[in-house]
């Protein structure tokens, strides 16, 4: 799986690629220069339960980590992640 980052000065996304095939995104906003609202995340159906949808989320964690930036997790997938594991409580915002 290759996970790749897309940023612009108001959104951005993260994509999972299987064999060169996109099967997940998680977009983001801006809410300002120090947060991002992530508001959604999704996996193509025949690829669920492969650990894609948590890979983009750690992704975006790494990203808010080396970036000093906070994250507000407005999806429920990502709100998850965050309220099952206290280590990420760092990045949100």
């Amino acid at each position: 799986m290759k996970i790749s980052h897309v940023n612009t000065s108001k959104s951005g996304y993260f994509k999972a690629e299987v064999d060169g095939k996109e099967v997940g995104m998680m977009s983001y906003n801006w809410a300002n220069e120090h947060r991002i609202n992530i508001v959604h995340t999704g996996v193509e159906k025949e690829y669920m339960g492969r650990g894609i949808a948590r890979a983009m989320v750690m992704e975006g964690i790494k990203y808010a980590r080396e970036n000093n930036i906070k994250i507000v997790p407005m999806c429920s997938y990502v709100r998850y992640v965050f309220e099952q594991d206290p280590s990420l409580s760092d990045v949100l915002g």
